[in-house]
Order: C-alpha cells, then structure tokens, then sequence
C-alpha cells in the first residue's frame, strides 16, 4: 500500500499512515501540508507522537480493533470538519486491514469533493450522493455514540469526552436521559432548533418528534426491539419554516432498560430543494444508479394495465450489516454496486431491476403464467451471478449469500402493492430456511407471518420483562455418576404452554433478538452459578452461543463484564458452540474462544458429528471438549454405522486430548456401550431431565 495505489483508487490529497510492529503510526506522507494540524510528526522517525485532533483520537480507538483482526478489515470515519489556523478541512479517515499484515491509516481531504458539490446544485445525484454519505456517517455516530454511553453506568465520567468529540461534528447530536431530560447536546443542533438554552433544544426536538408522527408507542416500539430508526421526514413547523431531516433515533440500553436516547439530525432540505427540478433522477437509486422502489411500482403499474404475465423477484443480501461492520461503508457501497452491475446484466433489456432497500434489489421479468420452472430457474441465475466473489478497497474479497422471495402476476395478485407485498412474504420464508433459499408465494405464508410476527414481539416482551426461565441438566461421570457440569437451557411459557427452544431459539437466530436474548442467557447463567457456588464450590455451568454472537465485536467484553457483575470465576462458566456456528468465519472464531480459553472459559463443541465436521478446525480451534450428538446415541444399539461414528469420534478425541460428553444417553446399555469405549462423561434422562434451579436447591438443601 502506497499514495499511488490510493490515487488509483480515487483517493487524492490524501495522507497515509503505517502502523508498524510496535504498534506506531508511521507518517509516509510527511509533505501534505496540513499533516501536522491533526498530529505531531518526529521530524527524523516521522512516528507520530500525539494526536491533535479529538474527533481523529477518538477513531484511532475503534480503529485498533480493526487493525488488531487477522482478516482484511477497513472502518472509515465519516466525514468530519476540522478548524486549523489557516483553513477548515473537512476530512474522512479510513483504516485499513489487508489481512497480509499490512495495517494502515489514510486520511482523506475532501474539501474539493464539497465545494463542486456546493457549486453544482443542478445535479441532484451529486447531491444525493451526499444524502448517503450522511446516512453512513449518522450510522456510525450512533453506533459509537451508544458504545460510548454504554460502557459508563452512571456517563457522568465520560460527559467531558463525549461532549468534546460530538462538538465539531456537522451533524446535529441531542442526547437525552431516560426520562428525556438533556443530558448532552452540540451547536449543530441548538442552530438548527434556534434554541438559546437546553429546556428549548429539548422543548423543539419533543415538538419535531410529534409534528412527523413519532409518538411514545413508536419509541417504545424502538425500546423493544432494542434497535435504532433512520429515516427522511419533513417537519412543517421548524422555526426556519419547513425543512427536511435525516433523522436517526437509537435508544441506549443498559441490559433490558433505556438509558439514554441519542437523536441525530441533518438538515436536507438542499437536496430536496434540488430533486423538484431533477425529476428524472427520483426515479434513480442514488447509489446503483438502478430503478428506485417509486420507478419500479410505477413499471409494475404499466405492466398490470397492459395485463402482461410477469414475475417479481425480491432478493436480500444475507447479513449485510456485517460487511458494513468489518470492511467499512465505502467499501459495502462498492459491493452494492457491483451487485446492481451484476443484476442488470442478467436482467438485460426485457426486464426491470431496482433497488428497494439498503441491502435489498427487486427483478422483474416476463413469465409465462403458471411456469414455476422458469421462475426457479430465473431464480437459480440470480444466485449464480451473484455468489462469485467481490473485491473491494484494500484488495479485500467477499463473498455473499442472497435469498429470494418470488410472486407472479396475475397469479399472485393483481395489483403492484400486492404483488410487492406478497414476495416479501415469500422472502421471509426463504429467510428462514436459511441461506441461498428461493421460495415462491403461498396464500399461507401471509397467516403464518403474521403468527411469526406475534410470537417475535411476544419473544422480544419476553426477554425485556424478564419471564424466561432457565434449567439445568447435569454432566455426569459415566462410571460413577459424579456430578461434572451443567448445562444451562432456556424455557419460554407462552400462554401457559411451553414453547419448543428449537421453535424460539431459531425465531432468535433469524431477528436481532438473538443479542439481547443471549445477554439475557449471560447474566442468568452467570447468577445462577454464583447461586450454585454455595453448594458446589468448582460449579461449572455451560451454555450455548450462536455463531451471530460469537463474531460480534463486544462479545468477550460482555462475558467479562457479566463476570465481574456476578463475582464468579470465568472457570465456573462454559460455552458450546455448533459446527455450523462458525464454519464461514473460523478465523474470527478461532481469536474469540482464544481469548476465552486465556480467561479459564471452557470450550465444547456441540452436536458434533452433525455439521461440517473437519479435521481442520479441530486444529486450529482451541478447544476443550467435544459433545457427541444424539442421534447417534439413540440408534447406538441397533445401528452398526452409529457405533463405528462414535468409536471413531472418541478416537478422534483421545489423540487430540480432548474431551467427550455423550449427549442423549437414556438407557443403561448406551451407558454401559459408551463406558467400554472409554467415553467419560455422558447427558441424559438417564441421569436427570432438565429441572428448575429452585429445585435443584432443593435438592442440595435437603442432603
């Protein structure tokens, strides 16, 4: 990496940074001029010896986390003004991971970029290129502006940082307590709402959240679900007239209860202004440059009145947030790109293509009524087009998962809301199959998704009120039924029947629910075992992750910190994990149960034999146990093939100096079966079914 593979790249005026082996940022640009505004520069090591600029200080943190992965990774910044002595820069840093041990920091002047926007506001996609450069630059602020409210209970230490590192931003920052009180605010903000002092920038900002509708049961509605809300809307009665807002609202959570809620806001109304007189360009994606959601509905509308058969595709890219996450938003933009290339190309001239969402696109096509083996092999051309890798800034390849829901006109419906609306259906189901699924519309699928619907927020009220249970199931010595560790499992009653785990926990995997669900299961495994601790000193009490956890960056700083809360010992706490959890991200899995293992965590894995079991990450995992699976358990008696798979599995283990846990045991000639073939432990009905921890006190009370 070099200044002129970043002029390649579009990057001019630009300043790059090295971090060395010893973890110094070396200046290889030392000549660009306004360098030494944002850092001090050793004139003969050209190391940098202190950082200048708070906002720059402030990136370099989360920065390091990017730096410090063994996979290629960039985070950019968002664009940020700085005052010098001599000129107001506005810049944008990126640092860059290429994965080979190149690790840099560069650091972009885009003053020219704004003023040829500035003096080019006949063009409204100049304009709304900066409308996305906002969106990116607002997702990151909230994103650190809740880490940073999250990481101080009380804040009142980390008020003097936040407020210096929101002060020079462009983007307006109001950031309220939980019960709406001002707790920070910045000048953007006060001059936008024209208020002299806090009570006004609070009065305004509650008035601006009413006036465009989002009242106390949509906020709520955000303390739920625990998510942020983005959005474009128009307030009438702004003291500067009417005015549009890029508004984002994330509440800040402390376990299950807000403790602050962050508004940002930036004003748009430029680029509205523009957009009355570049109609043409409303009706294209500003990013892709594909149709937009209003161009493709006014296409279906045509198609419809000329009574043409047609078929509507609606493909997700699975899980995009985390290429945002790991390699930056400029970096998912072009990606986003190339797979708009890719579509229209496939598409060709006959159809339409659009973007409809962030990480949405729709195709529609000719079909000819009731050919639904056209329509998967359309489908299947989709899939194939987009599965090839994608490189990106810094060289770094990606590879993507997509999933399709698909509806036929006149077939499906005979309208473009319902045909819209019904392969949204269809692309949910495909969503909860898995990855890479294409599923075509059924009349069920709308019933079964508003039952979904109703089970995922009932799930959601679960978790925040705290009416979960878990139980626990021992580990036992095969040969003399010595208690060894246990499993801790989730319980849901739901209208005064049980829900099945494999039901909720699968419902967990496909929404956001599964990270508050699984620092729910955190810090109840981690309290019962401080409870259990009274009897059985060296408890140890395993529990599992979903690889979506596993691979979110504040993972092992949430089991530390559940840790600490409750005063156990990371060695009364253990973790299973499946071998489909992280067969797409073993590296990043590997560093994780690494810093795990460090910490005295026990590792398993579970239901091993079942998933892509290779010799490979048994290598390079560090692990401690292996759980063989049920099923083969069950059929041990009766099935050779099971037999040989579990005498092959503890010979696997016996020469890796691994451990084995029999899951499923139920029977005395299994125990008998497993003991003769040198298996240690086992789980089971055999031994005990999973009960209350207010029972099993009992127990240990009662001798």
């Amino acid at each position: 990496m070099d200044i002129f593979h970043l002029n390649a790249l579009g990057i001019t005026d630009c300043a790059l940074f090295e971090l060395n082996e010893r973890d110094e940022l070396n200046c290889l640009t030392p000549t660009v001029h306004w360098v030494t505004d944002l850092v001090k520069v050793n004139e003969l090591s050209l190391d940098i010896e202190s950082v200048r600029s708070l906002f720059l200080e402030d990136f370099l943190i989360d920065a390091g986390d990017c730096w410090a992965t063994s996979l290629p990774a960039n985070l950019t910044s968002g664009f940020w003004t700085e005052t010098t002595e001599h000129e107001s820069l506005r810049l944008e840093a990126i640092a860059i991971n290429d994965g080979k041990g190149g690790r840099f920091l560069a650091i972009k002047n885009v003053n020219k970029e704004f003023a040829y926007r500035q003096q080019s506001l006949q063009s409204a996609r100049e304009l709304l290129l900066t409308h996305h450069a906002v969106i990116s630059q607002q997702d990151y602020l909230t994103e650190k502006l809740q880490k940073a409210l999250k990481e101080a209970r009380e804040c009142k230490g980390q008020q003097q940082a936040i407020r210096q590192t929101i002060h020079h931003l462009s983007t307006g920052v109001v950031i309220l307590d939980a019960n709406k009180q001002l707790f920070l605010d910045n000048g953007v903000a006060r001059q936008f709402f024209r208020a002299q002092n806090a009570d006004v920038c609070v009065h305004r900002l509650l008035q601006l959240i009413k006036d465009v509708q989002l009242d106390e049961m949509f906020l709520s509605t955000l303390e739920e679900r625990q998510t942020a809300w983005r959005g474009e809307v128009f307030w009438m009665n702004s003291p500067d007239g009417g005015r549009w807002l890029q508004l984002t609202i994330a509440p800040v959570m402390q376990h299950i209860h807000v403790s602050h809620w962050v508004f940002l806001l930036t004003d748009m109304s430029h680029i509205q202004h523009t957009s009355q007189y570049s109609p043409v360009q409303l009706d294209k994606d500003s990013l892709t440059q594909t149709l937009s959601r209003q161009a493709l509905k006014k296409e279906m509308t045509a198609w419809v009145e000329k009574d043409e058969n047609f078929g509507l595709f609606v493909i997700d890219i699975c899980e995009f947030r985390k290429v945002n996450e790991s390699l930056g938003y400029r970096s998912g933009d072009d990606i986003l790109k190339s797979v708009a290339k890719r579509l229209h190309g496939f598409v060709g001239e006959e159809g339409r293509l659009a973007r409809i969402g962030g990480n949405e696109f729709a195709v529609m096509t000719p079909v000819s009524a009731g050919n639904e083996t056209a329509l998967y092999d359309i489908a299947r051309g989709i899939t194939g087009v987009l599965e090839h890798t994608y490189l990106s800034l810094g060289s770094i390849q990606t590879t993507l998962s997509t999933n399709i829901g698909m509806a036929t006109f006149p077939e499906h419906a005979k309208s473009p809301e319902g045909l819209m609306q019904n392969a949204g259906y269809a692309l949910q189901f495909a969503k909860y199959a898995g990855k890479n699924k294409v599923t075509l519309f059924h009349p069920m699928h709308k019933q079964k998704q508003v039952e979904l619907a109703e089970m995922e927020a009932a799930f959601a009220r679960a978790i925040a009120e705290d009416t979960l249970d878990i139980y626990l199931q021992p580990i036992v010595d095969l040969s003399s039924g010595k208690l060894l560790k246990y499993e801790a499992l989730a319980r849901w009653k739901r209208n005064d029947e049980y829900v099945p785990p494999d039901v909720f926990i699968s419902l967990a995997e496909r929404s956001e629910l599964i990270f508050p669900f699984g620092e729910w299961l955190l810090d109840k495994v981690c309290s019962t075992a401080r409870r259990m601790i009274r009897y059985v000193p060296d408890v140890r009490i395993a529990m599992n992750i979903s690889g979506r956890q596993i691979i979110s960056q504040d993972f092992t700083g949430n089991i530390q910190a559940a840790i600490k809360r409750h005063g156990i010992s990371a060695s009364n706490l253990a973790i299973e994990i499946t071998e489909t959890s992280f067969i797409n991200n073993l590296n990043t899995v590997a560093a994780v149960l690494k810093t795990l293992r460090n910490m005295g965590v026990t590792i398993s894995i579970d239901d091993f034999g079942t998933g892509f079991s290779s010799l490979v990450y048994l290598k390079q995992l560090p692990l401690d146990e292996l759980k063989i699976d049920r099923s083969f358990i069950q059929d041990a008696m009766t099935s050779e093939g099971d037999r040989a798979i579990i005498k092959a599995i503890l010979g696997l283990a016996g020469n890796l100096n691994l451990q084995v846990v029999a899951e499923g045991v139920e029977t005395g000639e299994q125990q008998h079966f497993l003991i003769d073939e040198q298996c240690v432990s086992g789980q089971g009905y055999l031994f005990d079914h999973p009960l209350p921890v207010e029972e099993i006190e009992k127990r240990f009370a009662a001798g």
